[in-house]
């Protein structure tokens, strides 16, 4: 039996609607791509967060304050990660109002004896985080032993993803052609084991080359109101790297052991002050929409800080910021990139991210915060506040 990665019918304009909702909900769910818009809890579902810092080589003289490098142990595994997850984040020029798909793509370093990895998050090109977590851990007890919950693909065999399969556990769910490459489709089952229940397929599926049986691909296979639709992504292996190349940068307070791509917790600190002291808090004006925007006025202004927290011990990469809030429109700016937007888009474009919108305009970065993003007018509605945007005098 071969699967084919087929479009499915064009679904209605409300199947299309329960359909992005449903792709977002599994995003989510699955892994953070992006940051964006903060919304009062800056993690969304694991939101990926990070230091732009060199991996390899440089010295502690390069390492910014609250961090520390430490040595990889062994040979380092190093994979680029394709994600086709609808709907996929847009980039939108201001000036004419095009728009085009912003490709996603993770790069990972996985040091299985440190139990290291490092996450760079890029859309259409341009970095939005970079992360080192640990992912061992140790278990106390009379016999204490080390079990590691190492990133995908390295560890989608320990998850049953594997050839042969294991009756109960996982069984074949095709064949295909995925880049090139000859595929046979593992699909995991639930319940597994010794459970009573009949296991029944869950729609998540790993490619293993017919070959090699190394995964090439993995998706989600899902059903919306007779529509068969996937969320995948895609793995490019690139050579091994010795560890005496690698070195992580690592906060004091310890690598982030939780969430993947590993997420710090976003700490913030803020202060309501007159709009005439926010000129020099992110080393230039910030933007405004004048005293009103669309019949809403400048409700309040706030200037502070944002940085994450490690796992142990104070937050660190802290970054100003200042807040705009019209009631209808919030504008959180930075002159400097917070860690879970490093570049943002490029200048003068919108990004249509996962959870927000996001703007580099006139030399900032702006987190776009509003009710009147969602639905069919929301490229309308973010193209109107940005080309409103202008120096606060």
């Amino acid at each position: 039996m071969a699967t084919i990665l087929e479009a499915p019918p064009e679904p209605s304009h409300d199947e299309l609607e329960a359909l992005i909702e449903e792709a977002r909900r599994r995003a989510r769910r699955r892994r953070l791509l992006i940051g964006g818009g903060i919304l009062g809890t800056l993690l969304l579902a694991g939101l990926a967060t990070g230091l732009v810092l060199g991996l390899r080589g440089g010295s502690s003289t390069a390492v910014p304050r609250g961090y520390h490098v430490v040595q990889a142990k062994g040979t380092v595994d190093h994979v680029l990660v394709d994600e086709r997850r609808g709907p996929e984040p847009r980039l939108v020029d201001i000036g004419d109002g095009s728009a085009h798909v912003a490709h996603v793509q993770q790069e990972v370093w996985w040091d299985a004896k440190s139990g290291l990895v490092r996450v760079v998050g890029r859309v259409g090109g341009r970095i939005q985080y970079d992360v080192v977590g640990q992912r061992c851990q140790t278990a106390a007890g009379s016999k204490p032993f080390r079990f590691c919950d190492g990133p995908d693909p390295f560890f989608l065999a320990r998850k049953g993803f594997r050839l042969p399969v294991r009756a109960k556990h996982s069984r074949l769910a095709g064949r295909g052609v995925v880049r090139g490459h000859h595929v046979v489709w593992v699909e995991s089952l639930s319940p597994t084991g010794y459970s009573s229940l009949r296991p029944v397929p869950t729609g998540d599926q790993v490619a293993l080359d017919v070959r090699t049986h190394e995964p090439i691909a993995h998706r989600e296979v899902f059903r919306l109101r007779g529509h068969r639709f996937f969320s995948q992504e895609f793995y490019s292996r690139l050579p091994d790297l010795p560890a005496s190349r690698v070195r992580f940068v690592v906060p004091d307070g310890g690598a982030v052991e939780r969430g993947y791509p590993p997420a710090g917790q976003g700490v913030f600190n803020t202060d309501q002050r007159p709009l005439g002291e926010t000129h020099d808090v992110v080393g230039r004006p910030p933007l405004w929409l004048g005293p009103s925007f669309q019949g809403h006025r400048l409700r309040s202004v706030k200037v502070g800080s944002v940085g994450q927290s490690p796992e142990h011990g104070p937050r660190v990469d802290t970054v100003p910021f200042v807040l705009l809030d019209y009631g209808i429109v919030r504008l959180r700016e930075f002159g400097r990139g917070p860690f879970w937007l490093r570049q943002g888009p490029p200048p003068g474009k919108l990004l249509f991210g996962y959870s927000g919108v996001d703007v580099n305009y006139g030399g900032l970065l702006i987190s776009v915060e509003s009710s009147r993003l969602g639905g069919a007018p929301a490229r309308a509605n973010a193209l109107r506040i940005a080309r409103g945007l202008r120096p606060v005098p």
